[in-house]
């Protein structure tokens, strides 16, 4: 009974600790888990960054471009001027001045679609703005799942944590109950012994021998006694 006892009691301790060790093992793989996520997030952000800041500065450009251009070909009367731009009264020209040697090469309609020099700027305008726009959405979408994850992975570690410590105290309540029993046993092994070397001792006043029957008659009293002693001492062990 008490080998079976602790038996399982150290089964149960064995258990324990393997699961701890998984936990340990788990939450190693957990940390680096964290903190490859962590860095591949930073350099996802620093990438997002700099395509941000080129599809501005790519904008600016444009529009400065487009600033110049506009300025240009509504000098040359190639563009209309708004209400609030004439500041003096037109002149007109004739088709091809006496002075010019050829006529005016550039574009026909600085504004015409698809070939059009600043449709053309427009169309860039729209994309690098497009690009900036993405690159937010991404840098957005990216930051909330990254988020849910490590707010998943710090649950998940804690989790392992908490039952680590669980399982430890669990552990040591089986250590000393293993101990006692272990104890327990030696004790009642010992008590064991000493009745069957009791009994060792009685064999020869009941065995054969030129003993008189009073003497026989007292020693199987004796006897009776002990065997009741040891009946008694074993019934105690047994019930602990």
């Amino acid at each position: 009974m008490y080998q079976d006892r602790i038996s399982e009691a150290q089964t149960g301790i064995n258990n324990l600790k393997q699961k701890m060790g998984e936990n340990s093992d788990k939450l190693k793989e957990l940390t680096e888990y964290k903190k490859e996520e962590e860095e591949m997030r930073k350099e996802n952000h620093e990438e997002i960054t700099a395509t941000i800041k080129d599809a501005q500065d790519a904008q600016a450009a444009v529009m400065q471009a487009i600033t110049v251009l506009k300025e240009f070909y509504k000098k040359s009367g190639m563009i209309a001027k708004e209400p609030w731009e004439f500041l003096q009264k037109d002149v007109d020209l004739p088709d091809s001045p006496s002075t010019w040697d050829s006529s005016y090469t550039g574009a026909a309609d600085p504004e015409a679609g698809g070939e059009g020099v600043l449709t053309i700027l427009g169309g860039c305008m729209d994309k690098f703005s497009k690009m900036e726009a993405d690159a937010k959405v991404a840098d957005e979408t990216d930051q909330k799942n990254f988020d849910a994850d490590m707010a998943d992975t710090k649950t998940n570690m804690e989790e392992r944590r908490m039952d680590s410590e669980m399982k430890e105290s669990k552990k040591a309540a089986l250590q000393d109950k293993l101990e006692g029993m272990v104890t327990e046993l030696k004790h009642t092994s010992s008590e064991f012994d000493a009745v069957r070397q009791y009994l060792k001792d009685l064999e020869p006043a009941c065995g054969a021998g030129d003993s008189s029957f009073e003497d026989r008659k007292e020693a199987r009293t004796n006897e009776i006694e002990a065997l009741k002693k040891a009946q008694t001492i074993l019934e105690e062990a047994f019930q602990k």
